[in-house]
């Protein structure tokens, strides 16, 4: 065989033993990096047809409570629906049951949206009801999929983790259902590939990314939404749905399907080309090297360079623009394996083993030299002299050494690697193996908090032979030394960053939750023989949402940061930052009563002082909430728990307040939370009752009709009063189930009344904010058929506190249907007389406690004349509650009100005896008497 054609034969053998290392998954590793690096240097923005709204820390913190109630997603799909999406797509699980009332929501939702939603299905293998490995399916709900469509969202990462492929298509109960990226970019399908590589090319910054609550509170502009393709998906981290693909690492899952829907909008799917072009350009490269025989080594070391850049740049440009993803370690791995054959056979390998054993050695000591010098680490070789024997040039340049330090002491290296080797060379001496593990080390510190530079390093001590130099036959064990370094400052100074951004927050350099545990947990002590007491505090600030509409986010932010700084230079330990404007610390020790309110007092005071905000003056109320060790015992976790309840009793408390934690405000939580489980079912189980209490006429006595109230008889708890269990239904936003129940079943009572009169049912803010109340009221007329003018709807001021037009217009439309309105509890909220001028009102109720003091209170009697000259001039009806004596009724009937409630007519009753009440058709003696 001619030589040409021989070195071409055995280059080529070493580059199908490349290729074969490389099928087998022994560069699979270091290809990806490559694909990485390509996709990093090709940069493709968005189409901008895909919007992804938002679920982030900000919207999970306003809406308070996970997991969301799905009213919350039925306002964001009609939200969507209103500004004209054009399809829309939860990358949320609604496979499991909340709340019926809730689902139903949910599901009118997605019927008034007309199919144009497509709900998560996702696949994923589990353990079945068998105990065996299964494919599991998570489907939405059935009432869901009646008025959606399924897409299906599975992600399989590869086995580095990352996720480089997605599927068109799946499988689900037999029939073939396409993912989200497949929906969001219907085309025909040219390949029968049911896999495509995601090109992370794609600018993931360029994504419109709208917050789900800035959605909800219609902060964003119309055309962001209008047209588009619409995800919606979480972020938060707290939620955890987090994937590692190629160039970004960790993002979350909903981005993810718009990279995929991205790359098939912008047809730039991406195929495995395999190794079509390295195969090309190895076979060009073993054709040219096999015609010269011995070229200059150096010569061909850049030749042989040159070929690797020439198969990078055409992997590069296969893979950004004809989108052929390429596997070329292989190839550079060949490229090497040939350069040593090259060398080998320039340093002519059969004359060399015929020499002497000193020219072997020396020869051998030159290439290793070499390999060490070209060396990508830094590498320094060392005997038991500790002499420097070899060392790579990037070990010089990381040490700052000059090239001839090759041959002098090892004493030249810094100290502590100076120490490991003498200390690895003396243990292998003694027959005692050292190997020093990996281990960091900053070498030179920089002007700023980051260092110049930090290597790793480690020393692998090895024995070797070596001939006595004065019988060139006998052969002597002697040690060597490697040290092994890298340059990590980079890798470094990001896990320094990662480290600090793990324990605090980056915006105002306070402590985070789970560091705030673990400080407080060092200063208590782990035994009982070394706790030390403090005393922990909770910081709420007041008004700060204000700052941030008014004067912008920034502003917002620098007066956090400017809270933080304060409560550290107060002496507090451990301050850390809860929540977007919630923050915690300690004291070390206890407080007496006499302390707690001085230091309260100063703490508010420094904390409410002005704040100079970019030329803005600034001034914000705070709440407190403290606890001890000696109330909450030793437990972090207790501690931050109860100091947060004692800061739910202080922002209740008007203006700048504190509230120290006692057992019975933990009694008090916990019958809050007894009532809210037993709540649950007080509907489903029928423990829910009316009481109806008359209301009468005070110039004829005749019964007009009633006021319904909600009674609940529990079979452990007894008669829970509504003063404790409408609240915590409210809180729960229960009140909406419950609210609809009592409609429903007042009508329904009413219409069995022995004649007609007027009925009265209180419905909560909450309704008004989170429930449909119109539809509530349309439901309970039309399924009790009671005329509409029977039914008044009592409201209260509260209901106008925030989203005033928003609540009129719906008060205008129950007027519309000719149900009645009256305001109750008048006089004892926020602005009743401007109220009163806008509102369509018909009746205004008199608060008990206005009418308990009648007659003799002149002030009493001052407010009630003054309601009933401003409602006579308004046309509007008053009605007094809480009348119980013959002198109250007397008075008010003379003052010219003209409807009276109260124990003196009636207690609360049931509806039998009501009807009972109103068959009588007579009028109360007590007015009779009154009058007389």
């Amino acid at each position: 065989m001619r030589p040409g054609l021989r070195n071409f034969a055995a280059i080529f053998l070493l580059g199908i033993a490349a290729f074969l290392a490389s099928q087998n998954g022994f560069f699979r590793g270091i290809d990806n990096t490559f694909r990485e690096w390509r996709f990093s240097q090709h940069h493709v923005n968005v189409s901008g047809e895909i919007v992804m709204v938002d679920i982030d820390a900000r919207s999970l913190h306003q809406i308070g409570v996970w997991p969301w109630p799905r009213w919350v997603y039925a306002g964001v799909l009609d939200e969507l629906v209103r500004l004209n999406a054009y399809e829309i797509a939860f990358d949320v699980d609604f496979s499991s049951r909340s709340q019926p009332e809730n689902d139903a929501e949910f599901a009118k939702a997605l019927e008034r949206a007309g199919g144009f939603t497509y709900l998560a299905a996702l696949q994923q293998i589990g353990f079945g009801t068998n105990g065996e490995l299964t494919l599991l399916t998570n489907l939405p709900l059935e009432e869901f999929r009646a008025h959606s469509e399924l897409a299906l969202v599975n992600v399989e990462p590869e086995q580095d983790g990352l996720v480089w492929e997605f599927a068109k298509y799946g499988m689900i109960e037999e029939r073939i259902v396409p993912s989200l990226p497949t929906l969001f970019s219907p085309k025909p399908e040219t390949s029968n590939n049911n896999f495509y590589y995601v090109d992370y090319s794609i600018e993931l910054g360029s994504i419109d990314r709208i917050p789900l609550i800035d959605l909800l509170n219609g902060q964003i502009d119309a055309q962001r939404i209008e047209g588009k393709k619409v995800i919606i998906g979480a972020s938060a981290l707290e939620l955890g749905d987090l994937l590692e693909v190629p160039r970004y690492g960790r993002i979350p899952g909903p981005l993810v399907q718009v990279l995929a829907a991205e790359t098939r909008i912008q047809n730039r799917e991406l195929s495995d080309g395999g190794s079509v072009f390295g195969w090309l350009i190895f076979g060009i490269f073993a054709a040219i090297v096999a015609l010269f025989r011995r070229p200059p080594i150096i010569r061909m070391a850049f030749a042989f360079i040159g070929v690797s850049i020439i198969v990078e740049a055409v992997a590069f440009l296969g893979q950004a623009h004809l989108l052929i993803l390429s596997e070329t370690f292989w190839v550079h791995f060949g490229i090497v394996l040939t350069y040593v054959l090259k060398v080998l056979e320039a340093m002519d390998i059969q004359r060399l083993l015929v020499r002497k054993v000193s020219g072997e050695n020396s020869r051998m000591q030159a290439i290793l030299d070499r390999v060490i010098a070209d060396n990508f680490d830094g590498v320094i070789i060392i005997d038991s002299a500790l002499i420097v024997l070899a060392a790579s040039t990037p070990a010089r340049q990381m040490l700052d050494l000059r090239s001839s330090f090759v041959g002098s002491t090892s004493s030249v290296l810094p100290e502590k690697l100076f120490q490991e080797v003498t200390t690895a060379l003396g243990l292998a001496k003694q027959n005692r193996e050292k190997n020093v593990v990996p281990e960091t080390l900053i070498l030179r510190h920089g002007s700023g908090d980051e260092p110049e530079l930090v290597i790793e390093y480690s020393v692998t001590v090895s024995r070797v032979a070596k001939f006595d130099e004065n019988d060139a036959k006998k052969q002597l064990t002697d040690y060597v030394a490697c040290l092994t370094f890298r340059d990590i400052t980079h890798r470094y100074n990001h896990e320094k960053r990662m480290n600090y951004l793990a324990n605090h927050d980056p915006l105002t350099g306070a402590f985070t939750r789970s560091r705030l545990e673990e400080e407080l947990l060092a200063f208590i002590g782990d035994s009982a023989a070394n706790r030390q007491p403090l005393t922990m505090i909770l910081l709420d600030l007041d008004r700060f949402k204000n700052i941030n509409e008014t004067l912008g986010h920034a502003a917002g932010d620098l007066l956090l940061r400017e809270v933080a700084k304060r409560m550290n230079e107060f002496g507090l330990y451990s301050v850390a930052r809860l929540g977007a404007d919630r923050f915690a610390a300690a004291k070390p020790g206890l407080m007496s009563y006499e302390d707690i309110d001085e230091f309260s007092e100063e703490l508010i005071s420094v904390m409410t002082k002005p704040y100079e905000l970019e030329g803005h003056r600034a001034l914000i109320g705070v709440s407190i909430g403290m606890t001890d060790t000696n109330n909450s015992g030793f437990t972090p976790k207790a501690l931050i728990s109860q100091a947060d309840m004692a800061l739910s009793e202080a922002k209740n408390i008007p203006g700048n307040s504190y509230s120290l934690f006692l057992s019975e405000l933990n009694d008090r939580i916990q019958d809050r939370q007894r009532v809210e489980m037993a709540l649950l079912d007080a509907v489903a189980n029928k423990q829910l009752y009316i009481h109806y209490q008359p209301q009468v006429d005070m110039e004829t006595g005749y019964c007009l009709g009633a006021e319904a109230l909600v009674r609940w008889q529990h079979p452990e708890l007894g008669t829970v009063r509504p003063d404790r269990f409408i609240s915590v239904a409210e809180d729960s936003g229960m009140i909406i189930e419950i609210g609809r129940w009592v409609l429903e079943q007042a009508c329904a009572d009413a219409m069995k009344w022995p004649k007609p009169g007027k009925l009265a049912v209180n419905v909560s803010a909450v309704q008004f904010e989170y429930g449909d109340v119109v539809s509530a009221i349309k439901h309970a007329l039309e399924v009790s058929k009671l005329p509409a003018d029977r039914l008044d709807i009592e409201i209260t001021e509260s209901v106008f506190v925030t989203k005033q037009d928003k609540f009129i217009q719906t008060l205008n439309e129950i007027v519309d249907m000719g149900v009645g309105v009256a305001l109750d509890d008048f006089g004892t909220g926020y602005s009743s007389l401007s109220y009163l001028s806008r509102l369509p009102v018909d009746k205004v109720k008199i608060d008990q406690s206005f009418v308990k003091n009648l007659p003799e209170d002149e002030q009493s009697m001052a407010i009630v004349q003054s309601v009933l000259s401003l409602s006579t001039a308004m046309n509007k009806r008053v009605v007094a509650e809480g009348i119980e004596t013959k002198d109250q009724a007397w008075v008010l009937r003379l003052a010219g009100c003209g409807i009276g409630q109260g124990y003196l007519f009636g207690r609360p009753q049931s509806n039998e005896k009501f009807c009972k009440m109103l068959a009588i058709d007579e009028p109360q003696e007590i007015l009779q008497k009154a009058a007389s």
